[in-house]
């Protein structure tokens, strides 16, 4: 048995290492990282090889063309080929979902928890991402794959998925197909009037929500009586909104500079608040921190009028996050 684990952020490798270390241990584990630079998180006894797939367009069409032969060798071989993916937009997940499991018998797709996406079968509006499915497609044609858009992002009842490995077990699937992974818990004791806040990214259509959630958080981390800011990007993108809002209102951020996901850090700051939008790192730190620490979500009645992002915004209330419209 062979297990692939594709790896597209951080926090995919720490995760993909808990995987690996509570269900795998022992077994051929290779990690094949998409992050844009090499990334040995996932290093140790328990993986046997990374693959990371390079920098520049050329070298990573290269690398992926090189493992997409390596798991048709594999497939073919026989031998069980248990893929881990985190959805099916990458080239080489699209690839592994639509043709490997459909051609091999062998193999196994199963999804690893990517984030608050992973509790419902969401529809994805591909329309609006147009550029990113393009880019898709005219690369997969030039190392001979051919794309597949779907309307679902994700959809956790397809018979093509035969695990899912989440730290939340109440997902809109199967019982029986979710496999218990918990995150691994934090404590300290938190430094009272001190707080963390996280970077986000809305759409471009989106900047006067954003606008209004920046002030917000800044409004309630006043109200919380904050005196220590610290402030954590993106790791997607730079939102210099931050900091404009941080200038105009007289307040002091502390930039967080490490590079690790916020889960593998927050413990050397201690801080008492955390603050942002519907980012994933909420509610993953909601599972890791002590109960002790305040964590809010803020969003506007824009953002969440559809049915797909009611859905996202009630979970986080569901666990405990505190849910701020502005």
């Amino acid at each position: 048995m062979t297990n692939y684990f594709f790896i597209y952020t951080s926090f995919h490798a720490e995760f993909c290492r808990r995987i690996i270390d509570l269900h795998f241990k022992g077994a051929h584990n290779v990690a094949v990282n998409h992050f844009r630079r090499p990334f040995e998180a996932v290093a140790g006894d328990s993986v046997s090889e990374i693959r990371n797939l390079g920098i520049g367009f050329w070298e990573r069409m290269r690398g992926i063309r090189a493992v997409r032969s390596q798991l048709v060798k594999a497939a073919a071989s026989g031998d069980q080929l248990n893929i881990f993916i985190p959805h099916k937009l990458g080239i080489l997940s699209n690839f592994a979902y639509h043709v490997l499991s459909k051609k091999y018998r062998s193999v196994r797709i199963n999804l690893f928890y990517e984030g608050v996406i992973v509790f419902y079968s969401y529809d994805h509006n591909y329309s609006e991402n147009l550029k990113y499915y393009a880019t898709r497609l005219l690369s997969g044609f030039l190392i001979g794959i051919r794309y597949r858009i779907d309307k679902r992002l994700l959809d956790l009842n397809d018979k093509r998925i035969d695990k899912i490995y989440s730290p939340f077990t109440d997902l809109e699937t199967d019982p029986d197909k979710i496999v218990y992974t918990p995150l691994k818990r934090i404590s300290y004791n938190t430094e009272k009037g001190t707080a963390i806040i996280l970077g986000l990214v809305l759409a471009r259509k989106q900047q006067d929500d954003l606008r209004r959630i920046v002030n917000g958080i800044f409004e309630e981390v006043q109200s919380l009586g904050v005196t220590k800011i610290y402030y954590k990007e993106h790791p997607l993108d730079y939102s210099p909104l931050f900091h404009e809002v941080a200038k105009e209102r007289g307040v002091e951020l502390t930039m967080i500079r490490e590079t690790q996901p916020v889960e593998s850090i927050v413990h050397l700051y201690r801080p008492a608040h955390i603050l942002s939008s519907w980012s994933s790192g909420i509610l993953n730190l909601k599972c890791l921190l002590p109960d002790e620490t305040s964590l809010y979500c803020f969003v506007t009645e824009e953002i969440t009028k559809t049915t797909e992002t009611k859905k996202l915004v009630s979970v986080f209330s569901r666990y405990g996050v505190l849910v701020k419209y502005v």
